[in-house]
């Protein structure tokens, strides 16, 4: 067992750990950074790459005061970035936050050695701008002081009575023990799309952030709601990924196993065709649907992935997919769109021009996350949080919630005297854990117990039963699923080696993240944005302006509501509610 010391601790290396991580650093005091993986090589943040929005303006700061109360409006109306609507859910002093400080803490990353924050793209699967901004933060972290331990995975949280003094975990590749004390610690450990079958996020976010505080004491925010996106490829031969938005993508035909172009009746009969829309299979979807811009039609996702899944759930898909036409584009407008080079890629060897590709709807990241307020406190003490651990999905908020949470961390640690200590009560939880991992890796090895075979079965059972659309009896059956494999198969989980046992610790997060997404989505009886319910189709801003929240009490899961606070923003009487 190896044991450390030190003021602030932070879990996770993307985006908002490194700015966590750097932030606590600035205010003098002892900071490790840590990551089951390489440092920033296995985050969100390296794939997404752009700290710019389309809800906050990419300007410098010195224009940004035009841009503030738009930008607030459009995050608690539509949510934080744009496609990924959670209409008037947001903690609307966190929206306030981030509207304020998001383009000022864009340009602060020129002092960290980002060289240019301000125009960034994005692509997916294309980590080469992400790079540009992931790798100098991790290097600048390193020159300043901070000690970091990579491949080390953390698998729960120290608590003396109601504070969380640290985190114990194992280094991959010594298989040494480690404990690690901290006065205040954040948690920066990304998402869990990974529970999904059909996802595009790198294989190492399984929602561990979200385990570990909820077993310390946090509740989880909205974690019905996930971010979905509509092209993810789904080809024999083609990676399962997903086809990053290029102009040459948008020059596609969505169409359902008849042939029909479904989205043109989708568009009309819910009124989304913008002026001078065309209608014409032969123009950009920007052209055809009247939509005026690039971010517009990023905010159309929402209509596109719904739209495909009502084909396929009403029996006009194709192995469960839709499919893209890209028949009518040129090589040449692969070529010269943003990313087109990506796409052909991605495509490989497939015969796009005379064949269409089938795609399907797939989730980018999870939305709700660990319950924080605008200075990143959990419910719990010395527990804080940043980025996709948080309320939220997008890079913007990212870059302010992991500053804010290095910030708030360190500010805790100075004031508490002494290092961290470790009583009788606290040794004999860590050997209890210390026994946990050693069982694990001395059971026997049977099908039942193979830890990649689980996360296969449950990435299923939450695609089939928790995707994009849903209904009681399939939520229901969700959770029957999920607790078939923690009564039966999690006593079996065996792990021949360190990795298999950090994909062991995986599958015990991920079965507890899904009963909190399958009992979250269950509990909340209305669609509302991203959380698609056929069973409640419309928006009820009469009984549902609340947040569904889940937290442990007595060993077991209880789900609650909470009315959100409309403090500066509330939806109108006039507010079309209809879903879909």
């Amino acid at each position: 067992m190896v044991e450390y010391s030190t003021d602030v601790l932070v879990i996770g290396s993307g985006l908002a750990g490194l700015r966590a991580t750097i932030e606590a650093k600035k205010s003098h005091v002892d900071v490790i950074l840590v990551d089951k993986t390489f440092l920033g090589r296995g985050s969100a943040s390296i794939y997404a790459g752009s700290v710019g929005s389309g809800v906050v303006a990419d300007e410098p700061p010195g224009r940004h005061e035009k841009y503030l109360e738009n930008t607030f409006e459009l995050m608690v109306r539509g949510g934080v970035d744009p496609g990924w609507d959670t209409p008037y859910l947001q903690n609307q002093r966190l929206m306030m936050t981030i509207a304020v400080e998001a383009i000022g803490r864009q340009a602060e990353l020129r002092d960290y050695g980002v060289r240019d924050p301000y125009t960034q793209e994005w692509y997916a699967q294309r980590p080469l701008v992400g790079r540009q901004l992931i790798m100098p933060l991790v290097e600048y972290a390193g020159s300043i002081g901070v000690k970091t331990l990579e491949k080390t995975t953390i698998f729960d949280l120290i608590k003396k009575g109601e504070r969380v003094i640290g985190a114990v975990g194992f280094n991959v590749d010594t298989g040494e023990f480690v404990v690690i004390k901290a006065k205040s610690t954040v948690l920066a450990t990304g998402g869990c799309a990974r529970i999904f079958k059909r996802t595009h996020a790198p294989y190492r976010l399984t929602g561990d952030g979200y385990a570990m505080a909820y077993r310390a004491g946090a509740s989880l925010w909205e974690m019905e709601l996930s971010a979905i996106d509509m092209v993810g490829l789904d080809e024999p031969g083609l990676p399962h990924t997903w086809l990053n938005p290029s102009s040459a993508r948008y020059k596609g035909i969505f169409r359902n196993a008849k042939g029909e172009p479904y989205f043109l009746k989708y568009a009309k009969d819910h009124n989304l065709l913008g002026p001078g829309a065309t209608q014409s299979l032969d123009d950009s979807q920007l052209i055809r649907y009247g939509i005026p811009g690039f971010f517009e039609m990023i905010a159309m996702l929402i209509h596109f992935w719904t739209a495909a899944m009502k084909e396929i759930h009403e029996g006009r898909g194709d192995r469960g997919c839709v499919f893209l036409d890209l028949t009518r584009n040129t090589e040449d407008e692969w070529l010269k769109s943003g990313g087109g080079v990506q796409g052909l890629n991605l495509l490989r060897d497939f015969d796009w021009k005379h064949k269409w590709v089938h795609i399907q709807p797939l989730i980018l990241g999870q939305i709700g996350g660990i319950e924080m307020d605008e200075e990143c406190r959990s419910g719990v003490k010395g527990l804080y949080v940043a980025g996709e651990a948080g309320e939220g999905h997008a890079m913007h908020h990212a870059n302010v919630t992991g500053a804010r949470a290095g910030r708030s961390a360190a500010i805790d640690a100075i004031f508490i005297t002494g290092e961290p200590r470790l009583g009788t009560e606290e040794y004999a939880w860590i050997e209890d854990k210390k026994k946990m991992l050693q069982e694990i890796i001395e059971r026997e090895v049977t099908p039942e117990g193979n830890p990649k075979e689980m996360k296969r079965r449950i990435g299923e059972i939450m695609w089939q039963y928790t995707g994009p659309l849903k209904n009681k009896e399939n939520l229901k059956t969700a959770l029957k699923e999920l607790e078939k494999i923690r009564k039966e198969n999690l006593p079996k989980l065996y792990a021949k080696n360190t990795r298999q046992l950090r994909e062991s610790m995986e599958v015990i997060n991920m079965v507890l993240v899904s009963e909190a997404v399958a009992s979250s989505a269950l509990h909340r009886t209305e669609s509302r944005g991203v959380h698609k319910r056929i069973d409640y189709p419309r928006r009820d801003n009469e009984n549902w302006l609340k947040n569904v929240l889940v937290k442990q009490k007595n060993g077991k899961m209880e789900v609650y509501t909470k009315p959100v606070e409309l403090i500066w923003s509330r939806p109108g009487p006039m507010e079309v509610l209809e879903e879909f």
